[in-house]
């Protein structure tokens, strides 16, 4: 059943999300007793992704209450998965941990991979939270009871996603180097508990390296603020160079977080200076790229022209999308409403409700075309149900997006002096920015880069 779940997976997140990009997938062994510990930013989604990308069968643990519900516990079991038992979820069943463990040194005694999320829970924070102990547990237990024999080869895996709730968004999947158990053997024998906190750690440090690790909750605001505003100059400034959107968020937190301890009071300005542009933005209705763009009034006709065309001409294949898809679509987001008090749950259950509403309504729409119309027909309305539908959301975002840009030409022709002023702080923050940035280059390049150990 592995093989058809991650196919249905596969599909199922290609069509979800627009990209998933993976780096590092060599550090995966083709064979051999393997570890995959993963960072947990998404719920059920997590395991769906590092399935889909991994060539090998992973045995992944998730929390036993998944297995409470039937269906869910069908398709868990039958693609290998094992319950880990959790104190908040019922510390009675605690013990029955003790089998699970058994169960994973059995499958990588025959060489064979498990994966585990050792944060323990899924959340929304940027940072990789403490790490549970339990991967170091099981790679050192089970290369004691072999006497190292397994060669058990732990590898990270940082699973980042662009906006993780967020339909055709992308993500981004880096794998680490890998981690050999046996070289904490000798110091497993001689004290446990120590070669367990070491091992442990040093996942900890290779996971954080993998992601965009913020775990001072005061930093959060100002980097997700300078990565709407800034973030876009240093892709153009450095993507040519080999850096891509992940290294260049990590160097932004690295940035903010020597700032932050050595220049307070910098920090504390550009916070100020950045919220003030922002507040003038919302109080215009105007987004950050309008004004990098550079619109004028002249671009109004090649708009205008644009807008209609494409609303002319998209406008019967959308709205035939449109109608054919919008109950599966409006139900999958009232269960995504209904269901999803937290940010990292939306995407799972958007996931699953769709998972369910559209091949439904697919089946009994085409069912009906078929009794009516017979076969062909039916067989050619269900090839177009899926096609349609992503034309009619693709039509809605450029339509939208044009839209956008009109309503900015029109806004200039009746605020064009405050729009030119606000431009020009918008390029007074984006010099400050680059001042910053030189000079914090010019600290790495003199060898006095700000030292993230132990933070």
């Amino acid at each position: 059943m592995y093989r058809t779940v991650r196919l249905i997976a596969r599909i199922a997140l290609q069509l979800f999300f627009r990209r998933i990009d993976v780096a590092g997938l060599e550090q995966i062994p083709p064979e051999g007793p393997l570890i995959i510990a993963a960072n947990h930013p998404n719920t059920m989604v997590d395991p769906l992704v590092l399935m889909a990308v991994v060539p090998r069968e992973v045995h992944f643990l998730a929390a036993s209450i998944l297995f409470r519900y039937p269906f869910f516990a069908f398709f868990l079991r039958g693609s290998g998965v094992l319950p880990i038992y959790r104190h908040q979820d019922d510390p009675r069943q605690m013990a029955k941990n003790r089998e699970t463990f058994r169960a994973c040194t059995a499958i990588l005694s025959k060489g064979g991979a498990i994966g585990i999320f050792p944060e323990g829970f899924s959340h929304a924070d940027p940072m990789v939270k403490r790490l549970k102990t339990g991967v170091a547990h099981i790679a050192l237990e089970t290369e004691a009871q072999h006497q190292g024999k397994p060669g058990i080869v732990i590898v990270p895996a940082g699973l980042n996603f662009e906006h993780r709730s967020t339909f055709r968004s992308r993500v981004f999947v880096n794998f680490g180097r890998p981690i050999g158990a046996w070289t904490y053997g000798e110091t497993f024998q001689h004290d446990p508990r120590s070669a367990i906190n070491q091992l442990t750690a040093d996942v900890q440090r290779s996971l954080e390296k993998l992601v965009v690790h913020i775990p001072e909750a005061a930093m959060v605001k100002l980097v997700q603020d300078l990565e709407g505003l800034y973030k876009g100059e240093l892709l153009q400034a450095y993507g040519d160079q080999g850096f891509s959107a992940l290294e260049l968020s990590q160097k932004l937190v690295e940035g903010v977080r020597y700032y932050s301890q050595a220049h307070p009071m910098i920090v504390a300005q550009m916070s100020k200076a950045i919220a003030r542009y922002q507040r003038k933005l919302h109080r215009l209705g105007v987004k950050d790229v309008r004004l990098k763009e550079r619109i004028s009034r002249q671009d109004l006709p090649l708009n205008l022209l644009k807008f209609l065309g494409l609303g002319l001409l998209g406008f019967l294949p959308a709205l035939y999308g449109t109608l054919n898809n919008y109950l599966p679509y409006k139900l999958t987001g009232i269960m995504r409403w209904l269901f999803t008090g937290r940010t990292e749950a939306r995407a799972s259950v958007t996931l699953a409700a769709g998972a369910l509403f559209f091949p439904l309504f697919y089946a009994i729409q085409t069912f009906l075309i078929g009794t009516s119309l017979g076969t062909w027909p039916a067989v050619l309305y269900l090839l177009s149900l899926p096609v349609t539908g992503f034309f009619a959301l693709a039509y809605g975002a450029r339509i939208g997006r044009y839209w956008e840009k009109l309503s900015y030409i029109f806004l200039l022709a009746s605020h064009n002096r405050m729009l030119r002023k606000l431009r020009r702080e918008r390029m007074e923050l984006i010099r400050q920015l680059e001042e910053l940035k030189e000079a914090y280059l010019r600290l790495y390049e003199q060898g006095e880069e700000w030292s993230t150990e132990g933070i």
